[in-house]
């Protein structure tokens, strides 16, 4: 998985779990910051659950949200690509969200911010793309 279709895939997943995400000027004005071994070892292991929550989802959706979010295709390009509406691609790309929300809540109770906030560092953008 490429670390762009990472961060793609955990900033829209921060869309849908955040009520005030942070504004764009407070993420710029963070100060550049290499981050240590544990928090490394946090980003990693987020990101291999992310991974592993969108494996679980049953087709269609897991293979509209990799053509999305790990692909970065926008859905009426995912929908010219399989022959099929883009609205069914937009419905597909919305189910399989709330089916992945609704799969982090399971595994993190009733606190969405928990698992919310566990995504941030992978939508962050890196100091390698900044």
């Amino acid at each position: 998985m490429s670390d762009t279709g990472t961060r793609s895939l955990s900033a829209r997943a921060l869309k849908y779990g955040f009520r005030n995400p942070p504004r764009r000027e407070e993420v710029a004005a963070r100060p550049d910051v290499v981050p240590d071994a544990s928090d490394l070892a946090a980003r990693l292991e987020t990101a291999e659950r992310l991974v592993r929550v969108v494996r679980e989802l049953r087709e269609p959706y897991r293979e509209t949200v990799m053509l999305r979010f790990f692909l970065d295709l926008g859905p009426e390009e995912i929908a010219r690509r399989k022959g099929i509406p883009s609205a069914t691609v937009r419905g597909r790309l919305s189910r399989a969200l709330a089916m992945l929300r609704e799969r982090l809540d399971e595994e993190h109770g009733p606190y969405r911010r928990a698992w919310s906030l566990a995504l941030l560092p992978l939508a962050l953008p890196s100091a390698r793309t900044a």
